[in-house]
């Protein structure tokens, strides 16, 4: 008796994401709400259970999940329920990754099978492991969907990937339009004082922004620019007369109270120029904070050399620089002409990245819906 093949549908597998201060959480739960927007099926694997602290309580429930995976695996494998279906996965760590690519590659074996890459562990750690995972995780996949070109060329050239690739170029941001304050236009517009409100959102502790700590030492103080930090991890005990640590609110909300005339995007230990493997990370990765910026109103500075500096200049929406340090005599080349012209461009890309169309836009490309 020939096994019954049921109509092809378009799914994603669903993750219990807990909600925090942090963009990778923001990133993954502004997908599936894209992704039911768009109609997805939802795939739930396993079972909705807070996580545990215990070390002996985490094993267990990994074993568990791995159990699950496995039984998921056998019944679809016999239903054949999914087998030209298209289904949709986004990057949760390597060894994860690879255990559902694994899976997902026989399900839907005749299907489009879809991975967006939140992050590249190898590229962010550099550990020869995660490579490995890596590259078996994408060659499971029919279509990736990438941070940058630079991306895509590791993707190809190293991990040898020969599916189609779609590039992002900045993440969505998904925020209800009550929250976008675009800032304050008497407050923010062009300074004629020429002093200018840099923000600096994400995780300011030192091993993950080491180079904040290098400028707040500087003997002379900007004179062109202040300095105000949101964010987690900040060390109160170094203080500087041009920082503001304005305090850590939860990504959803953040937009309303980010205030100034540009968003910076760097990392890293170093002021001149990057340096750490963060800061390497850079060269491929799209900082989940530019989007911050962008549905926040602002313009933005990155480090010349990033991958995301390419799209800036393409949007036309703020400039780079190699070095921290140049920044303050940089500034004072912004005509007020420049900082009207950037603000200007980055609205229509402030109101797509808001309402989830940037990652839409490619699946329904992909998926023909």
């Amino acid at each position: 008796m020939k096994k019954r093949i049921l109509p092809s549908r378009n799914y994603y597998v669903f993750r219990s994401i807990s909600e925090s201060f942090n963009a990778g959480s923001k990133a993954k739960i502004d997908c599936e709400i894209v992704f039911k927007n768009l109609s997805l099926v939802p795939i739930q694997i396993f079972a909705l259970k807070k996580g545990s602290k215990k070390k002996i309580e985490r094993y267990v429930r990994r074993i568990k999940r791995l159990i699950e995976l496995l039984l998921f695996t056998i019944r679809g494998l016999l239903t054949n329920e999914y087998l030209h279906s298209n289904v949709v996965y986004q990057t949760v760590d390597p060894t994860s990754d690879l255990l559902f690519a694994l899976a997902l590659r026989v399900l839907f074996r005749h299907g489009k099978r879809i991975i967006v890459v939140h992050d590249l562990e190898s590229l962010r750690t550099r550990k020869l492991s995660h490579f490995f995972k890596e590259k078996i995780t994408l060659r499971c996949f029919t279509h990736a969907i990438l941070h940058s070109r630079e991306m895509e060329s590791f993707v190809r050239e190293k991990m040898n990937f020969k599916g189609k690739t779609f590039i992002l170029g900045f993440f969505d941001y998904l925020v209800s339009t009550d929250k976008i304050r675009h800032c304050d236009e008497e407050k923010f517009t062009f300074p004629q004082n020429g002093r200018f409100v840099i923000v600096y959102a994400g995780n300011l502790s030192k091993e993950k922004s080491g180079f904040l700590y290098k400028l707040l030492q500087r003997k002379d103080p900007p004179s062109n620019y202040q300095l105000v930090l949101f964010g987690k991890g900040y060390d109160p005990g170094i203080q500087a007369s041009f920082v503001e640590y304005a305090g850590a609110f939860p990504p959803d909300d953040l937009p309303k109270y980010i205030k100034g005339h540009f968003g910076l995007v760097w990392d890293g230990d170093e002021v001149n120029g990057i340096g750490g493997r963060t800061g390497e990370y850079l060269r491929y990765n799209s900082p989940h904070k530019a989007s911050l910026y962008v549905v926040s109103g602002l313009p933005i500075i990155s480090w010349s050399g990033a991958a995301i500096y390419k799209y800036i200049e393409e949007y036309d929406i703020g400039f780079g620089v190699e070095s921290l340090e140049e920044l303050d005599e940089r500034l004072k080349t912004i005509s007020e002409d420049d900082y009207k012209r950037w603000k200007k461009n980055i609205l229509d890309l402030s109101r797509r990245l808001s309402k989830g169309e940037n990652l839409a836009s490619i699946l329904r490309e992909i998926m023909d819906i």
